[in-house]
């Protein structure tokens, strides 16, 4: 007979149901087998009974009890946004590691799911820091991916971070078009960044682009 431990806390009655699920899911007893969809169905009860962990490790199971499952996208993304609901956007990010492992490639939209996640959890800094994660994963980050990053930079008060991004698109080699320089000025703007603006200025006549009476206009309420 199994003995019980009188210190342990009895299961809660969504800690029961997620179980169930879980059960059903990696028991390949199911009739016509089990959908990606099921499977995020019974790591969202974990998430809902407070385990996100537990969720995690469901995901993982996937790949052992019932590889016949198909591992898309939407899995990690379940997963990405159940961490960030739980406050750890960190481990969010670290959902790569087991797509990586399972062969699926991150695509872009992953990536700016990633962003979205930091930003709803006021870590502008790993937002821009995602940007890194994505060259050193072999994926070039597009231009209107910076430019959110630059948005959520100026929502968080720092003008000057999303500036900062300018440069490190000329460095590796991002293409900056009109809408860049555009949001660029728009928000040193609203910042009074006057320095700032006249050197978007600059680096836009540079690239071949010449300011048209808006950006002129922006910069000029810049201070410029």
């Amino acid at each position: 007979m199994t003995s019980i431990d009188p210190n342990m806390p009895a299961a809660t009655p969504e800690e029961e149901h997620a179980a169930i699920a879980q059960e059903l899911v990696t028991s390949g007893e199911l009739e016509g087998g089990v959908t990606w969809q099921e499977w995020i169905g019974a790591m969202r009860l974990w998430a809902e009974a407070g385990h996100p962990d537990k969720a995690e490790e469901l995901l993982r199971l996937r790949r052992t009890t019932a590889p016949g499952v198909e591992p898309h996208r939407y899995l990690y993304l379940a997963m990405m946004r159940i961490w960030g609901e739980a406050a750890q956007p960190d481990r969010a990010e670290a959902v790569l590691d087991v797509m990586r492992d399972d062969g699926v490639t991150a695509e872009a939209v992953v990536y700016r799911r990633l962003v979205d996640i930091w930003a709803e959890n006021a870590r502008p800094e790993g937002c821009e820091a995602v940007l890194e994660t994505m060259r050193t994963r072999g994926t070039m980050p597009h231009a209107s991916l910076y430019e959110h990053v630059m948005e959520i930079w100026a929502a968080a008060g720092r003008p000057e971070r999303a500036y900062g991004l300018l440069e490190l698109m000329r460095t590796h080699a991002v293409e900056r078009d009109r809408c860049t320089y555009s949001l660029l000025l728009q928000i040193l703007a609203e910042a009074g960044n006057a320095e700032a603006a006249r050197a978007v200025l600059e680096q836009m006549k540079a690239d071949g682009l010449n300011p048209t009476s808006v950006d002129l206009g922006l910069a000029q309420s810049a201070g410029a």
